[in-house]
């Protein structure tokens, strides 16, 4: 598909966007004026009025007025998520609240964010679960599973060692037997799979909704989903009525209204009627970086960042198998 990963990293949040203004990171508001310069080079994303920001090889978070509410003390950290972050510190990983108190104290390897009141934590190899936000056990993970995705409308996506994709319950339970060739968690009340080659869109019951048809698609956000059909990258409506059909070299979801899109190495933001309201501009000179559960984007390559080290520990270790 003709868009770039990083373009659904690079997305409005709590009304602010990230952009880069001569190598530094800012942000704009919805009407794309600036409305703050930050001296960070790498940070996270704006999530309940907070923000993931590193200083000196340590993260700690700040607010949306753009002060440091949480002292810089973490190897890693996660975006906040139905009041909790999980970070990382002195090789585990545990939950903070908004005032930085553990939760949940470190003791896992990985962990996702929370999610319908779960989230997914695990040390190597095959102690994987839910967790609650008080971190007790809700599920344990058998080890025919190959991997796993957050609860998103009662519903979590699963692979099972025949290399197919079901969907689970929160007790465990299979609820949708259809094996997919891939799939994506739901969104929106819709989840893509995929099908004899093609991708398509199924409702909570397992109904298909929009027949498999295209060559790759991402997930609904904000009732429109991206599309490639075609040899052609589309918005579609929940109908899989094409809505959006416009020139870009690529696209992001829709988020508070607007979706990024990128034109001759400049990216600015679509409105859904497909007009552009904040003008291509902006240089998309980040990187992508990663590393046992968490995702962030720096102005530098990562590798210069000492994150050599995270990803030598990812080799090291087995993956664990849960989806972020």
């Amino acid at each position: 598909m003709k868009n770039n990963w990083l373009l659904n990293y690079i997305r409005f949040a709590d009304g602010l966007a990230p952009v880069l203004l001569d190598g530094q990171f800012g942000f704009i508001d919805h009407s794309g004026q600036v409305v703050a310069k930050i001296p960070y080079n790498q940070i996270g994303g704006f999530s309940e009025g907070l923000l993931a920001i590193k200083v000196k090889n340590k993260w700690g978070y700040i607010n949306k007025y753009f002060e440091i509410t949480i002292e810089p003390k973490y190897d890693e950290a996660g975006t906040f998520s139905e009041g909790l972050a999980h970070v990382q510190i002195d090789n585990g990983v545990g939950y903070i609240d908004k005032k930085g108190f553990f939760v949940i104290q470190p003791q896992y390897d990985a962990a996702s964010g929370f999610s319908e009141g779960l989230a997914i934590a695990g040390n190597y190899p095959n102690d994987d679960a839910f967790i609650d936000t008080k971190g007790n056990v809700v599920l344990k993970f058998s080890d025919d599973l190959t991997c796993i995705a957050s609860f998103s409308c009662g519903l979590a996506q699963i692979g099972i060692r025949d290399k197919f994709y079901r969907y689970i319950d929160k007790n465990g339970k299979i609820i949708i037997e259809q094996k997919y060739e891939d799939a994506n968690s739901f969104s929106d009340g819709l989840a893509a799979i995929k099908m004899n080659g093609k991708w398509g869109f199924i409702n909570t019951l397992g109904e298909i909704v929009i027949e498999p048809q295209y060559e790759d698609c991402r997930n609904f956000n904000e009732n429109l989903a991206l599309v490639y059909i075609n040899s052609k990258t589309v918005f579609i409506d929940k109908q899989g009525k094409i809505v959006i059909d416009i020139s870009g070299s690529g696209f992001g979801n829709f988020s508070e209204g607007l979706a990024t899109i990128l034109v001759d190495d400049k990216y600015g933001f679509i409105d859904k009627t497909g007009a552009i309201v904040i003008k291509p501009q902006f240089n998309l000179d980040f990187y992508l970086t990663e590393g046992m559960g968490f995702w962030n984007i720096s102005v530098n390559d990562p590798h210069k960042l000492e994150y050599e080290r995270v990803m030598a520990r990812i080799r090291e270790k087995k993956r664990l198998k849960f989806q972020i």
